[in-house]
């Protein structure tokens, strides 16, 4: 199969080409000109120079292509929304354009937990989407509207679309995840707010690489939804003990209870409302980002025969060896 990857030189992007070139697939990457990652990065895949907001460059590099992996958005903290609008949801609309055109025979688009809503304690790929996205902060609310975009092209246009969404991402060449809300102090100790038994739901990139690849070839992940989840109900005190454990962190942890940060938060969202600037964390953000929700991924285990193979453990043991003891944090 001739694939097209999308943000193939970004930290997923990479696993993906690396196991397609090893499955022995045909990878081209679009690859912008301004991308601070060399083409060497890339192994055998063919780079072809192009851009999400460049309609033009998408039509010429999806030539020849038989699939697409759209693992491409933009995730910059603090951007307008002008801009997350315009590369991940205009330039996701552009893309399905020009996959349209060329008749792409399947078109795998990476999306997110965060779209998700709030109120359930078990989510499948069914669950209903953040009614709150705007407040949510502009990643997930590009997410929701990218996804509505897959949709309706698939409906409107018979385009063969499958969606990925992963947890939060964690392996060689990205800094381990703490938890979601840390703040280091120093270099010996960090501050982490939430509860002990929160559920993680972190994802090995080489797992979602995997079910990504399995995806491109099983049929009936045609029209279908995915949630991508390694197998452990693991929680954030059991993940923290783990990381020192494996020697991946060396800090000291105060845990504090989320409770009395959401009158702060209300606060200052309302004096950044008073002054018309959009607040650095809303309270929904808030709730959302401490929820302790698991993920269902039955679907992509019976649909898919996808299993997390690579276990936390062994992991992160894996980055550890990765990083050499002299980067230690």
């Amino acid at each position: 199969m001739n694939v097209l990857v999308t943000g193939g030189t970004g930290f997923l992007g990479q696993a993906v080409v690396r196991r397609l070139l090893a499955a022995g697939e045909r990878v081209r990457v679009l690859v912008r000109s301004s991308s601070a990652t060399p083409c060497p990065a890339l192994g055998g895949a063919e780079p072809v120079w192009g851009d999400l907001c460049a309609p033009l460059s998408l039509m010429q590099a999806l030539d020849g292509m038989e699939a697409v992996c759209h693992c491409a958005a933009h995730m910059t903290v603090g951007d307008a929304w002008s801009t997350f609008e315009a590369v991940t949801v205009r330039g996701t609309e552009m893309l399905l354009q020009a996959a349209s055109h060329h008749k792409v025979k399947r078109f795998l688009h990476i999306s997110s937990l965060g779209v998700y809503g709030d109120g359930q304690d078990t989510v499948t790929e069914d669950s209903p989407f953040d009614a709150s996205s705007a407040a949510r902060g502009h990643y997930t609310r590009s997410k929701i509207e990218s996804e509505r975009l897959v949709r309706a092209y698939a409906r409107e246009h018979g385009l063969p679309t499958t969606v990925i969404r992963p947890g939060p991402l964690y392996g060689p060449g990205k800094p381990p995840f703490v938890a979601r809300l840390c703040v280091p102090v120093g270099s010996k100790f960090q501050i982490v707010v939430a509860r002990s038994d929160q559920y993680l739901p972190l994802t090995y990139v080489e797992n979602v690489a995997e079910a990504i690849c399995l995806a491109l070839e099983r049929e009936q992940a045609i029209g279908r939804d995915y949630n991508i989840v390694d197998g452990e109900a693991l929680q954030q005190r059991t993940y923290l003990d783990l990381l020192r454990q494996v020697g991946l962190s060396q800090r000291r942890t105060l845990m504090l209870p989320p409770a009395p940060l959401y009158p702060m938060v209300s606060l200052v969202e309302q004096a950044c409302r008073w002054m018309g600037i959009t607040p650095p964390l809303s309270r929904h953000q808030l709730e959302r980002t401490l929820a302790s929700v698991r993920y269902d991924t039955s679907r992509a285990q019976q649909e898919l025969g996808w299993s997390p193979k690579v276990g936390l453990v062994e992991a992160l043991r894996t980055m550890y060896a990765a990083r050499g003891e002299s980067t230690r944090v």
